[in-house]
């Protein structure tokens, strides 16, 4: 788990562009559009932010399981999730 987080860490420091590999092509994707159908059922305007509101949740659920199971890296990890998805939400892309 150690060599886990030094990756992490030293990864979210040599990142220069807000991707980090893997963890946003895959997981972060998926959710974040899976968030737009699941939350297309609730109207156009959750629809909308349903995608960035599901790509936040999801960390945060993590980080509370994690913490109801007293597994101190399992929350640390999630909360470094959570926390790198506002790179992605921040970004001003065109």
């Amino acid at each position: 788990m150690t060599l886990l987080f030094a990756w992490l860490i030293v990864s979210l420091w040599l990142d220069d562009d807000g991707y980090l590999l893997g963890l946003d092509a895959a997981s972060n994707l998926i959710i974040h559009e899976a968030g737009h159908f699941l939350f297309s059922w609730f109207g156009d305007t959750l629809e909308l932010y349903g995608g960035t509101v599901f790509q936040l949740a999801v960390p945060l659920l993590f980080a509370v399981a994690f913490t109801r199971r007293a597994e101190a890296q399992g929350v640390a990890l999630a909360n470094v999730w959570f926390f790198q998805n506002f790179l992605n939400v921040g970004a001003l892309h065109g």
